[in-house]
């Protein structure tokens, strides 16, 4: 790989943060969600 033709560090390290910072999300989304479903949330719509 030629580091004459690569982005530079800062364009690099953005693309990969931005996707790492969704994943992030994605995964802290399904852990509450898992919790949610354990305690049984997912019943108290059937109330509404």
């Amino acid at each position: 790989m030629d580091p004459a033709g690569a982005p530079p560090l800062p364009v690099l390290a953005l693309f990969v943060a931005i996707p790492a910072a969704v994943v992030v999300g994605v995964v802290i989304a399904l852990v509450q969600r898992v919790r949610e479903i354990e305690r049984g949330e997912e019943d108290d719509a059937r109330n509404y």
